[in-house]
């Protein structure tokens, strides 16, 4: 009886947009001792690197990718190809797609003087378009976990070969990869792995299966194995692989023949389980497109890539600017922004940042000096079925949702990068993370309590207008404003439901914005109220490393470091953010007690730090029918080491309130 088959493969993976030191760490450690491991022992291989290390090899290790061509000139080892810059297929637009596998073959055809016939499929994610996807892009086969075909309804015993699957008539070939026999060699010696691999390759097969060769494939991911010493490890078991008689290793391409019969399967969506933080409440077989729903920051950040990608399609102008801004999507387009990074929530902003940097460098490519106009105009940018607004300014884009009339997205265009990427499914149901949240509150928060209230609390806490409607008023794209109303009634002091009429007005300047807020009276009597609007930011320094300039009842102080605290009487507020040597201004009308706290997940001093929350208040008693007004402005700066920022005069501190829930900080009149 003939041998089964296996296919080795081996999957060298690594985040995309760390910086060298990483990468040189990386192969010290792993990379060189699985080459050596690879020239010791002559297993046939199919070998997936990602393409950005592969690049990076080049310019920095030659001597490593000159191994990785003798290899694959001897048919030692079958090199891989997939996606340049591994994305989430299922949420990126079809056309990326093409891009993504071509620009990876191109690399792997100039480098190894061959072009792929196969794909590993890094992430994990798969839905049923794939086979256009990759047969349009020059690909016959494709390895997925085993886990898609036992979703699809066959059992272990089916898996005994590659299948063929089709989409739009394009079919294309599937390797399942045995999931189980991963798990197991991760947690076993190499002895008893391959004890345990060549008894599954004995199990007897169904009688429809039986005039069928067994055929078997198993891949070796480095992120899976970064904890343990896979070069050690795979050099003990390719020397028994090397020695044994029960299974021949072989290349992909042997078992990919044209015009053979194979078992056709349509396989589903699947997540995998590093991107489900909280997996135990979604089940396996979660759709993709779903994670949108639940994780708002993976909705803000598709909805930005679905619009700059629409952007840059329509741009007319210089072919290299296009393909340029193109390149930066795609470099958007990581799986690994996708993903809750379990013991290295340091890195989750990063992840988030580094993409809404390539999307904010994408969008500036397409704008053209002497052409180029601010503007404002409305589009569901969210894409949650609620009309948002977007002004397109020289320095600054900034997006407002007519739900609570807050600013949820707002890019500096010079570093470039995202004040209010603070977003995260962790945080409370009623807390918001965006900027000009307007609430009403019966008594002030601790800072360490959080400033925001909650809605439908106890009277005492107050309520929140982050999830209220917005009426517009006003939109006049030439004059870039924006105006708002809403009638509503508000708690007074006591806690009591009164009318109020609410006008809140965006003016989008070059570099930042004014909302004007005005608050009328609608009942018979006064109404005393503390009206509140948070704003919350995302900065690249860290917390300590912030530097405020306070201004006082017309004095200045500053820079002192960031601190949890509450500060009567402010006039504005300017926070050097030295990382990205960017300075944010806001200023009011009328003095303010400023609350600064900081949201972390879980609540409470967590681990993850998601923004720097500032809460403004006021304190006011207004007239029947009468109407209070003021003032709030925001905007970006540069900092520079030959422009020293600008210094107000008198070094006189603002006043410092303690506060604790006992005895909360009054509002300022």
């Amino acid at each position: 009886m003939e041998k089964p088959g296996v296919i080795i493969g081996l999957a060298v993976s690594l985040p995309f947009g760390v910086n060298g030191k990483a990468y040189e760490t990386f192969y010290q450690e792993q990379c060189r001792p699985l080459l050596t491991v690879l020239s010791r022992r002559p297993v046939p291989l199919a070998l997936y690197l990602s393409a950005y290390y592969l690049e990076w090899l080049e310019n920095r290790h030659p001597e490593a990718v000159t191994v990785l061509r003798d290899l694959s000139k001897l048919k030692q080892a079958e090199m891989l190809g997939g996606a340049f810059y591994e994305p989430l297929f299922p949420l990126i637009p079809l056309a990326y797609r093409h891009g993504h596998i071509e620009e990876m073959t191109t690399l792997l055809r100039r480098t190894f003087s061959r072009r792929p016939r196969g794909s590993w499929l890094g992430d994990g994610v798969w839905e049923p378009t794939g086979p256009s996807s990759f047969k349009n892009s020059g690909i016959d086969y494709v390895f997925i976990n085993d886990t898609h075909f036992k979703a699809a309804g066959l059992k272990s015993d089916d898996l005994t070969g590659p299948f063929l699957t089709e989409d739009q008539g394009k079919t294309l070939l599937a390797f399942p990869v045995d999931s189980e026999a991963g798990r197991y060699f991760l947690d076993h010696s190499p002895q008893d792995s391959y004890a345990f691999f060549c008894g599954r390759l004995k199990a007897p097969v169904k009688k429809e299966e039986a005039g069928r060769r067994r055929l078997c494939s198993v891949f070796f991911s480095t992120e899976e194995w970064e904890h343990r010493n896979l070069a050690e490890w795979l050099d003990g078991f390719f020397g028994l692989v090397e020695g044994g008689e029960e299974f021949l290793p072989e290349l992909p391409e042997k078992n990919a023949r044209p015009e053979q019969r194979y078992r056709k399967v349509y396989l589903p969506c699947l997540i995998p389980g590093r991107m489900l933080p909280d997996r135990k409440r979604l089940p396996s077989s979660f759709n993709p497109r779903s994670l949108l729903d639940i994780y708002p920051e993976f909705n803000f950040l598709y909805a930005k890539q679905v619009y700059v990608s629409l952007l840059v399609s329509q741009y007319r102008g210089d072919r290299i600017r296009k393909k340029n801004a193109l390149l930066e999507i795609r470099k958007a387009q990581h799986n690994r922004f996708y993903w809750y990074p379990s013991g290295e929530e340091e890195h989750y902003r990063a992840y988030r940042q580094a993409a809404y940097k390539y999307l904010i460098a994408a969008e500036d490519l397409v704008r053209e000096s002497g052409v180029f106009h601010p503007s404002l105009f409305s589009y569901d940018f969210t894409m949650d079925g609620i009309k948002s607004y977007l002004y397109r300014g020289e320095g600054v884009n900034a997006y407002v949702h007519r739900e609570g009339g807050r600013l949820f997205e707002f890019d500096s265009l010079e570093r470039p990068w995202n004040y209010q990427a603070g977003h995260c499914h962790f945080q409370p149901f009623f807390q918001s993370l965006d900027s000009f949240v307007d609430g009403f509150l019966t008594r002030p928060a601790a800072p360490r309590e959080g400033p925001s209230p909650s809605p439908g609390s106890a009277a005492g806490e107050g309520e929140t207008l982050a999830g209220v409607l917005y009426k517009e008023r006003v939109l006049d794209g030439d004059l870039c404003r924006l105006g708002f109303e809403l009638e509503i009634k508000v708690p007074d002091l006591s806690g009591k439901k009164r009318p109020l009429l609410i006008t809140k007005d965006f003016a989008f300047k070059e570099e930042g914005l004014t909302v004007s807020y005005g608050l009328k009276n609608l009942s018979a009597q006064d109404l005393e109220f503390n009206f509140t609007t948070e704003l919350n930011f995302s900065f690249a320094s860290p917390a300590d490393k912030l530097l405020l300039d306070l201004v006082s009842r017309g004095r200045a102080r500053g820079p002192e470091p960031f601190s949890e605290s509450t500060l009567r009487d402010i006039k504005s507020c300017r926070i050097q953010d030295e990382k990205n040597k960017m300075a944010l201004l806001f200023s009011v009308s009328k003095n303010c007690t400023l609350a600064a706290s900081l949201k972390r997940v879980p609540p409470g001093g967590g681990s993850l730090l998601l923004a720097h929350s500032f809460l403004l208040g006021w304190r006011k008693t207004v007239e029947a029918q009468k109407t209070w007004t003021v003032e709030v402005s925001l905007r970006l700066e540069k900092l520079t080491g030959s422009e020293p920022p600008p210094r107000l005069p008198s070094p006189e501190p603002p006043i410092k309130i303690t506060t604790d829930s006992a005895t909360p900080a009054p509002f300022s009149s």
